[in-house]
């Protein structure tokens, strides 16, 4: 197992314990909640029947721009973070935030040193549209140079869409593992032990 150095990590999902436990005990945790009521896209939270909230409308240019400036001045007021995990529309919101700054190279150092990016829902979107009040998806590109590790299931819905995310980082710094669920993070003790060991593999590399 490559052990990963970082400790203090923004984290748009609720991290399962046995992730948590396989991580080690180094690593902090702050989680940014979504404010928007929506309807749950994770199937453990589907069954519980709990109430979810997402960071945006994703089909609304106000409230997606919204989402990335509160995040990023979430950011400058709790920051630095060594690193960002992120699940489902938090990983498109994080996508989108790499994006821009990876556009930005020489001007502004990338908000993180690594990513982990858990089901991503689809395309990450264009600032500079969204600044004008449109919504156009980025197409791959691999643009992000910082450590990344990408996990999604094979049995996802959007599984397709999971698999573009990877298209957006440099392949010599992208791990990815593809689980036989859905769109979860799993639990199953042998996936836990695997999907660590591809995060401890990024985090090594940042």
């Amino acid at each position: 197992m490559i052990e990963g150095s970082l400790e203090n990590l923004l984290t748009t999902c609720g991290y399962k314990a046995a992730l948590r436990y396989e991580l080690g005990e180094r690593h902090t945790f702050d989680f940014v909640e979504g404010t928007v009521p929506w309807e749950a896209s994770a199937e453990s939270i589907v069954e519980t029947g709990e109430a979810t909230y997402a960071y945006c409308d994703p089909h609304q240019p106000q409230s997606c721009l919204q989402a990335v400036q509160d995040l990023e001045r979430y950011l400058r007021a709790k920051g630095p973070y060594d690193g960002v995990m992120a699940f489902s529309l938090g990983t498109s919101i994080a996508l989108t935030i790499l994006i821009d700054h990876a556009r930005k190279r020489g001007m502004q150092e990338p908000p993180f040193k690594v990513a982990v990016l858990f089901s991503n829902p689809g395309k990450p979107y264009d600032m500079e549209f969204l600044r004008l009040g449109r919504i156009q998806p980025c197409d791959p590109q691999p643009m992000i140079s910082i450590p990344t590790a990408h996990v999604w299931g094979s049995a996802d819905p959007l599984n397709e869409k999971a698999s573009l995310a990877p298209g957006y980082c440099k392949e010599e710094n992208k791990s990815v593992f593809v689980h036989k669920g859905g769109h979860q993070i799993p639990t199953a003790a042998g996936e836990v032990v695997i999907m660590a060991n591809v995060i401890h593999r990024a985090m090594g590399q940042a």
